[in-house]
C-alpha cells in the first residue's frame, strides 16, 4: 500500500425541485465524472464547516447544513492488480441553499440533473449510490462537536454540542 494516504472528504447534497446539483471533476480520481460537490477536510475544521466552505468555493452556494445523512470508507482498487490506489472517508451531507445562483470555477462544470437519471449519466457509482441510500432513503447520523484542552497533560472536556 505504500504511500495510500486516507483522505477526509466532506460532500454536500443539494436537491431542488427533483434536482440534485453535480460537478464535473477535472482531477483523478474520478476525472471527467459527475460528483456531488465537496471536498478535504482541513485540520482543525469540523465536517459541516468543511462541506459549507467547498460547496461555496465550488458552486457559489451560501448553504446550511440539514443534516449529515452517511459516512462511507470507500477504496478505490485497481481492477487488473488488485492494488488499493485511494482511500476516502465520506461525510454526506443534505444541504439546504439560500440562494440558486451557482458560478462555475475552475473546480468543473456544474449542472442540475433530474434525480432520476443518475445510473443514466457518467455519475461516480459511488455517489450515486451514496445519495440514493442516504439522501433518498432519509438517513440521518449525528455528528457532536467536542472540544477538549490540554494543559501540562491535564485533559478537560469544555464543550460537547
Amino acid at each position: 500500500m505504500g504511500d495510500l494516504k486516507l483522505v477526509t472528504i466532506g460532500a454536500g447534497v443539494v436537491i431542488k425541485d427533483g434536482k440534485i446539483l453535480l460537478i464535473k471533476r477535472v482531477k483523478p480520481p474520478y476525472e471527467g465524472y459527475w460528483a456531488i460537490p465537496g471536498g478535504k477536510l482541513e485540520p482543525g475544521e469540523h465536517v459541516e464547516d468543511c462541506v459549507i466552505r467547498e460547496i461555496k468555493e465550488e458552486t457559489n452556494l451560501d448553504c446550511e447544513v440539514e443534516s449529515l445523512n452517511g459516512i462511507a470508507s470507500e477504496i478505490v482498487h485497481d481492477k487488473k492488480t488488485g492494488d488499493k490506489k485511494s482511500h476516502f472517508m465520506i461525510f454526506v451531507l443534505k444541504l439546504k441553499p439560500k440562494h440558486l445562483e451557482i458560478i462555475e470555477t475552475d473546480e468543473g462544470k456544474l449542472k442540475w440533473l433530474e434525480i432520476d437519471n443518475l445510473d443514466e449519466e457518467n455519475v461516480i457509482p459511488s455517489d450515486a449510490l451514496m445519495v440514493k441510500e442516504f439522501i433518498l432513503k432519509d438517513k440521518k447520523v449525528q455528528v457532536n462537536r467536542i472540544k477538549v484542552t490540554e494543559d501540562e497533560n491535564v485533559y478537560e472536556l469544555e464543550e460537547f454540542t
